[in-house]
Formats: C-alpha cells, sequence, structure tokens
C-alpha cells in the first residue's frame, strides 16, 4: 500500500491542498455552557451576538471544548 501511494504521489505530483474539519465554537451548546459562568445546566438559546462574546470572553472554554 504504502509504495502505491509513493507511486501515485510521484505520477501525479504532491498534495497542493489540506482540509481539515472542526466544529464551531460559538455555535456548539458544550462550548457555550463552558463558557458560561453559571453552575447549573440550563440550555439557553443566546443571539448570534451574546454567543460571540461568551467564547471570546473565556477562550478557555474554547480550549476545553476542542480537548474534548
Amino acid at each position: 500500500m504504502r509504495n502505491e501511494i509513493w507511486s501515485l504521489i510521484s505520477f501525479h505530483g504532491a498534495l497542493s491542498w489540506y482540509t481539515t474539519l472542526y466544529p464551531a465554537d460559538n455555535k456548539n451548546l458544550i462550548s457555550l455552557c463552558y463558557a458560561d459562568t453559571k453552575e447549573e445546566f440550563i440550555p439557553v438559546i443566546h443571539s448570534k451576538s451574546e454567543k460571540d462574546s461568551l467564547i471570546a470572553d473565556n477562550p478557555v472554554a474554547s480550549a476545553r471544548f476542542f480537548i474534548l
């Protein structure tokens, strides 16, 4: 398999772009719950500006979200 991959790279050339998918931290409920300072888990529907400000005010919450 490895030889086939190397021969394909030799024939077609190396990859020219790479994409990665990641969840948006300001649209995920878990991330927003980490960012909020409330002790109880009560799902609240925030507006877009509230979501953005919660994530911007607490960058550690975004880091904890991506580690999970």
